[in-house]
């Protein structure tokens, strides 16, 4: 028994040894597989967190770029607050990066290469802002800018993207490893002894939570790639993918919106020619076999035919990708609807073609690389002529000095406006043309327009000559009124003596006659002396009319109404004869000379009152207002009810010794109203009549509301 007890004891010892031994060495196998699989879970992590921040990276610089596009083409401030947004996040994931590659040298080389490329992606958005703030939508959708931005842009993304194989290359290595530790760990407990039954559960469970892990990882990993690939096919330009013989492999959603066909009728099925106008798929044909031996096409611009029939002009761009054999597998192009960049091209094109004006492009070298047809019309040279050359040949040999120190004006960066120089036509003549102009100092170019002034020149030397005549006749007419007034008073002085002489003759003949019974004789002398008076008053009218364009204006503030009662009063109306009815309104104040406007009341109520002396109720009616109809000036006027006149005499009234009525009628020397129109005139104002036979007359005349300078009569 003792024996055997021992023998138990020792089995049981070696059993409980073995199962103790064998629960040491599963312990340890379990702890050491799990210890790899931790590991190897970290890694994992990792390998996730360099994915999600190589997506982010993607996403910001794609997010630039759209915010970028978007300025330019709307030219709204709010388009770029992506832009900046991006741009600050942009540099924190670059970073974490950086940091999270370190043990990585291919990650950390990819990593260099693409630093560099994102900063001078947003370092041409960042030219573009600018270009389009400072210049507008035209300089910043140039080309080139354009397809550099966007070549950058998809060389970052092609870095990114074989980051993204090397993480995911990673991320598999690492998930088979786990694996494996998980399947060793699984085998080590089953070959186990019953007695680590615990330990074989325990490391049971170690693996299934283990398998839980992965599976979330591979979920999110999933995400990841819906992520990406939704990236891919919302995109805001188009993705395709070309095998060796032009068959559509891959295709983004943005690229089928834009054909209107769906993924299962282009993907293997569609060459590229197939969706091409007959002209593309020609040029298509030719750039593709060079492109499968060089690997790149840039800017290469396609017509694609869409499922309904109407075209769209794309924009490609496009790498190829080769095997390790150097074999050529397929193509990674971008496309762009460049649609509203050739509708504003045409219509550029247009406005350039049917402008009035000569438009032109000047190279700095002097010569002409493009002109419109308005050259043609103007000068009557074609523009191959025009193209052919130096600009300075066709420049009048009186202007090529100017011409060439305008220009270089312009090339040292200054505008031109309104330069004039004359410009030889196939004639042989000139037309002068006017420039505007400004210059690109980057192109070397310049871009100008100009207009045919030739007649408006013409009409100036024209005017200029008139001018000059003009001056000249008004000095001759100057000094012919000098020496017609001073004829006028001469004469009237001369004249004076021997009227005085007629008249005092007559006088005393009168009285040696008045006994006399021939009443003949008594009449002669009267009429003699009554003609002699009438020439004095006549001689005097003619002085003061004279005296009127020689005396300066004092204008001051006039109480009007005032001044018309004194003239009223000091004229003593309506005795001897029939009672003046007077209907005055309120007049308002003006600034006029006071003596020349009471001169102009005294002509217009003596004229009222004698033509209206014969009525049997004589009216006259004085008043006065703002015009309503020019604001700027008041318009006043006397009317009568006296023996009027016929209207189509009027243009008669104003006139010197112009009179409707013989002197047996009614008295006056018919200057009176000639007065009235100069000092009028003077004062800047305007004299008119109305009348009707028999039933009065209506005189009107107006004074500024603010009286210019005054008026010096010739």
């Amino acid at each position: 028994m003792n024996g055997l007890t021992v023998s138990l004891e020792r089995k049981i010892a070696f059993g409980l040894g073995s199962a103790l031994l064998i629960l040491l060495l599963v312990t340890a196998a379990a702890g050491w597989n799990i210890a790899r699989f931790s590991g190897t879970q970290v890694w994992v992590n990792h390998t996730r967190e360099v994915l999600g921040h190589l997506e982010q990276t993607l996403s910001l610089v794609l997010n630039m770029q759209t915010s970028t596009r978007g300025f330019v083409l709307t030219g709204s401030e709010d388009m770029l607050r992506p832009h900046v947004q991006s741009g600050l996040e942009l540099e924190r994931t670059l970073a974490a990066l950086r940091r999270l590659t370190e043990g990585n040298p291919r990650q950390q080389e990819r990593l260099t290469r693409l630093e560099p490329l994102i900063a001078r992606a947003r370092q041409i958005m960042s030219e573009r802002i600018a270009a389009r703030r400072a210049r507008g939508l035209a300089a910043a959708s140039e080309t080139q800018a354009y397809l550099d931005g966007q070549y950058t842009v998809e060389s970052a993304r092609a870095v990114v993207l074989e980051m993204v194989a090397e993480e995911r290359r990673l991320l598999d290595d690492r998930l088979a490893r786990t694996l494996r530790f998980g399947r060793l760990s699984i085998v080590t407990i089953i070959t186990s002894s019953g007695l680590a039954i615990v330990l074989v559960l325990f490391g049971a469970a170690q693996v299934r939570r283990d398998l839980h892990r992965r599976r979330d990882a591979e979920l999110a990993l999933q995400e990841s790639y819906a992520r990406i690939e939704d990236l891919y096919n919302h995109a805001p330009c188009g993705y395709q993918s070309l095998d060796p013989q032009g068959i559509i492999v891959e295709i983004n959603d943005t690229a089928l919106a834009w054909l209107g066909y769906t993924r299962e009728e282009v993907v293997g099925r569609m060459n590229f020619t197939e969706i091409l106008t007959p002209q593309s798929a020609a040029a298509f044909v030719v750039r593709y076999a060079t492109f499968k031996q060089t690997g790149t096409t840039t800017n290469a611009e396609y017509e694609w035919r869409r499922k309904d029939g109407t075209l769209l002009p794309v924009l490609l761009n496009a790498t190829a990708i080769y095997d390790r054999q150097g074999n050529y597998v397929a193509s990674r192009a971008t496309l762009f609807d460049v649609t509203m960049r050739k509708r504003a091209e045409a219509e550029r094109d247009r406005f350039f073609t049917l402008a009035r004006d000569l438009l032109c492009v000047a190279s700095f070298d002097g010569t002409f690389t493009r002109v419109n047809p308005a050259w043609e019309t103007v000068l009557g040279l074609k523009a191959d002529e025009l193209l052919a050359h130096p600009i300075i040949d066709f420049v009048h040999p009186d202007d090529r000095e100017q011409t060439i120190e305008e220009t270089r004006r312009l090339m040292r960066g200054e505008e031109t406006v309104d330069f004039e120089n004359r410009y030889r036509r196939r004639d042989g003549s000139f037309r002068w043309l006017r420039w505007s102009a400004r210059s690109v100092a980057s192109e070397k170019l310049i871009y100008a327009s100009a207009r045919d002034v030739t007649e408006r020149k013409n009409d100036d030397e024209r005017i200029q000559s008139l001018n000059a005549d003009l001056a000249l006749r008004a000095a001759q007419l100057e000094a012919a009124n000098a020496e017609l007034e001073s004829f006028s008073y001469s004469v009237s002085h001369d004249l004076r003596a021997p009227l005085r002489h007629i008249d005092g003759f007559a006088s005393l003949l009168a009285r040696r006659t008045a006994a006399s019974t021939d009443p003949d004789a008594r009449r002669y002398v009267t009429t003699i002396s009554r003609a002699a008076k009438q020439m004095g008053t006549l001689i005097d009218d003619l002085l003061a009319f004279s005296r009127i364009g020689r005396t300066p204006l004092r204008l001051e503030r006039l109480n009007h109404n005032r001044l018309v009662a004194d003239v009223i009063s000091d004229g003593h109306y309506g005795e001897g004869g029939n009672s003046i009815t007077w209907e005055i309104g309120p007049l308002p104040d003006v600034r006029a000379d006071a003596a020349m406007l009471r001169q102009v009341w005294r002509n217009l109520i003596d004229n009222a009152v004698k033509y209206s002396g014969k009525a049997a109720e004589p009216r006259i009616t004085i008043g006065g207002n703002r015009n309503p109809a020019t604001v700027d000036e008041y318009v006043f006027f006397t009317r009568d009810n006296g023996v009027g006149f016929d209207m189509s005499y009027v243009d008669k009234l104003f006139g010197v010794f112009q009179r409707l009525h013989g002197p047996s009628e009614f008295e006056g020397t018919g200057i009176g109203l000639a007065n009235v129109r100069r000092i009028v005139s003077r004062h800047g104002g305007r004299t008119w009549a109305e009348g009707r036979v028999g039933e009065g007359a209506v005189f009107y005349f107006t004074l500024p509301v603010t009286p210019s300078p005054p008026r010096a009569l010739t």
